[in-house]
C-alpha cells in the first residue's frame, strides 16, 4: 500500500510541472493591444491578409511560452504614441526611445542601430565624404517620416522645411516611391528601412549609403507603465532579454530583409560597435 501511494506522488511530482506549464496556457485570458508600424519590413500584410514582418515576428517570440493572445493595431507614428498615452496600446514594437512614447511608458531595449543618409548616386559630390557632411550638401532634398524625431532632429527638419528642401509622408514606402521616381535625393534612416526598400523598388544601381558613426539609436519596445502591471512588465522584459541573449532579434531581422548588409550597423549583445562608416 505505502509502495503505491509512494508511485503516485512521484508520478504526480514529475507530471506537475508540464500540467502547471499546460494550465498557464490554457487559463491566460490576457489579450494584449499591439501597436505596430504602418509599413515593411516592420509590419504588412501577404495576399491571404495574414500579417507578416519584424513586428509580427518578434511579439510571437516574446508571448510565445505566456500562452497569451493579442492584437495588432497598424499605426502611424503620432497614432502610436497617441493610443499608447492613453491607455489604448499596451505594447509598442520596434520604435526608437523617444520622451513621446515614455509619459506612460517603459522602454526595452532590443538593439542599437547606426543611422545612414541613402543617396540618388547622381547627387553623390565626394564617395568618401562623412555622414555629417552629406547632411548638410544644401543641394539635397529630403524625405522624412511624419512624426518621426529619432532619425532626423526637429531643430534639423526645421532648417529643411524652411529651406524647402524636406518632404514628410506617414510611411516610408511612400519615402522611397518619392525616391525611385527622382522627386527626392536622400533619406535619413536605419538600414534596417534603406536597405529594405533598395531593393523592394530596385535602387541597387541607383543609390549609396553613407553611415553616421556615432551615437547609434536605441531600437526598443514600450511597455505600457498604464495597462500593464509591474508584473506583467517584468515578464515580458525576461523574454526580450532571452531573446536578445540567444540572437533570435537579430536572426528575425535578417529573415525579413532577406539580407544581413545591415549587420555591420547593428549593435546587439554580442556584436562590439564598429566605428568606420560604410558606403
Amino acid at each position: 500500500m505505502l509502495k503505491g501511494l509512494v508511485s503516485i506522488f512521484l508520478i504526480i511530482g514529475l507530471a506537475s510541472p508540464e500540467t502547471a506549464e499546460a494550465k498557464k496556457k490554457q487559463t491566460c485570458s490576457r489579450v494584449y493591444q499591439i501597436g505596430v508600424s504602418n509599413f515593411p519590413p516592420l509590419f504588412s500584410r501577404d495576399q491571404y491578409g495574414k500579417p507578416i514582418g519584424i513586428d509580427n515576428d518578434l511579439i510571437t517570440a516574446i508571448l510565445k511560452n505566456s500562452g497569451c493572445r493579442f492584437s495588432m493595431r497598424s499605426l502611424t507614428r503620432p497614432e502610436l504614441a497617441s493610443l499608447l498615452n492613453r491607455g489604448r496600446i499596451d505594447i509598442a514594437l520596434t520604435v526608437s526611445k523617444q520622451p513621446v512614447y515614455e509619459v506612460n511608458g517603459e522602454f526595452v531595449l532590443l538593439f542599437e542601430i547606426y543611422r545612414e543618409i541613402a543617396v540618388r548616386k547622381e547627387k553623390v559630390k565626394n564617395p568618401f565624404a562623412s555622414f555629417k557632411e552629406v547632411y548638410n550638401q544644401k543641394d539635397l532634398k529630403f524625405g522624412n517620416l511624419i512624426g518621426s524625431t529619432a532619425m532626423m532632429k526637429p531643430e534639423d527638419e526645421a532648417i529643411l522645411i524652411k529651406e524647402k528642401r524636406l518632404v514628410k509622408m506617414p510611411d516610408a514606402e511612400g519615402i522611397f516611391k518619392l525616391m525611385a521616381e527622382k522627386r527626392i535625393d536622400a533619406v535619413v534612416a536605419t538600414p534596417l528601412i534603406t536597405r529594405f526598400f533598395r531593393d523592394k523598388f530596385k535602387l541597387e544601381n541607383e543609390i549609396v549609403f553613407f553611415r553616421e558613426d556615432v551615437n547609434p539609436a536605441p531600437i526598443g519596445i514600450i511597455l505600457s507603465t498604464k495597462t500593464l502591471s509591474a508584473e506583467e512588465r517584468k515578464q515580458l522584459k525576461d523574454s526580450i532579454k532571452q531573446l536578445r541573449a540567444n540572437r533570435t532579434v537579430i536572426e528575425i531581422l535578417k529573415k525579413n530583409l532577406k539580407t544581413d548588409d545591415f549587420a555591420p550597423s547593428v549593435i546587439s549583445d554580442l556584436r562590439p560597435p564598429l566605428n568606420q562608416p560604410s558606403f
